[in-house]
């Protein structure tokens, strides 16, 4: 019923916060993408804020090629943090996707806040990697974590 996910993801946990992060290149976006629909599908209204990508073509052509359009899917090119936190606010959706956290600077007290405002919202941050393979910025996002 659920797809390729149920075995991986299962049912999602309401007001969690996972994190997803790799090299460049390495298809965080792409898996995020997947993901996306995947939850959108099956559990509820997600928001995708393509900070770093933005509505670029490679965007687009991603959500076409993979087939990742969803009724339950929207996306934002939001690069601040607080036009995020008002969407998050709007109690719209079940999920955020938040690519990347490094680009669009949104700290971890701001995530913990969103988590706090919203209890029906999960949130999926998408994080660099550094040349190590461990993710970039403050250990507090891994820390957070769910």
């Amino acid at each position: 019923m659920y797809g390729k996910y149920q075995k991986f993801f299962g049912q999602p946990s309401r007001n969690a916060h996972y994190m997803i992060y790799g090299l460049p290149k390495g298809g965080k976006c792409t898996f995020a993408l997947h993901l996306a629909k995947y939850l959108a599908d099956n559990f509820g209204n997600v928001l995708y804020c393509a900070s770093e990508e933005g509505f670029s073509a490679t965007l687009q052509q991603k959500v076409k090629n993979f087939g990742l359009g969803s009724r339950n899917l929207s996306f934002s090119d939001y690069r601040e943090a607080e036009p995020i936190m008002q969407m998050a606010d709007t109690g719209n959706f079940d999920f955020l996707f938040i690519d990347s956290v490094n680009y669009i600077k949104i700290t971890p007290e701001q995530i913990e806040e969103i988590k706090a405002r919203n209890p029906q919202l999960s949130i999926i941050t998408i994080q660099q990697a550094t040349k190590d393979g461990n993710y970039k910025g403050d250990t507090s996002y891994a820390n957070n974590c769910d």
